[in-house]
């Protein structure tokens, strides 16, 4: 297998583990060209309390070389989303390292999204949120005029 292969995780592999081929160097996964962009690393993510908890993500770890293409496959439910909301600073893991050295990281959904959880206005400001704007200047442009008249 070529360090430009892949291949699935075998049974029995522990949540987390790579099951990526590829060149390990001494700093775990690296790029061609000795990068890594994004690197997760024994995430997890937790929702709720006591018997309502949901464990979301159960350390996961994960790295893409720069310039590598990665998908996320999975059944409905599995953590997919959670994952890619804490790689693109919408959320913060319970748990675990998510380095992106820096890089600013957007998240696309395959269809127009609204959070429904959110107001119009605090959607709009999510929105603004990766470019850097002050949350001051964010609030002054989810305006009610902007967000058809939300109080």
């Amino acid at each position: 297998m070529t360090t430009d292969q892949h291949q699935a995780a075998p049974p029995g592999v522990l949540p987390g583990a790579s099951a990526r081929g590829g060149t390990v160097a001494r700093d775990g996964m690296t790029g061609a060209d000795g990068t890594t962009a994004v690197r997760i690393g024994e995430v997890s993510k937790v929702f709720g309390h006591g018997k309502d908890t949901v464990h979301a993500l159960d350390r996961v770890s994960l790295d893409v070389a720069h310039g590598e293409f990665a998908c996320l496959i999975g059944a409905s439910g599995c953590g997919k989303s959670t994952l890619l909301s804490l790689v693109a600073g919408l959320d913060q893991p319970t748990a675990g390292v998510i380095d992106t050295s820096g890089r600013k990281v957007a998240l696309m959904f395959q269809e127009p999204a609204l959070f429904p959880w959110l107001t119009a206005a605090k959607n709009v400001e999510l929105a603004l949120r990766p470019s850097g704007i002050s949350g001051q200047a964010r609030r002054g442009r989810a305006t009610p005029e902007v967000c058809n008249h939300e109080t």
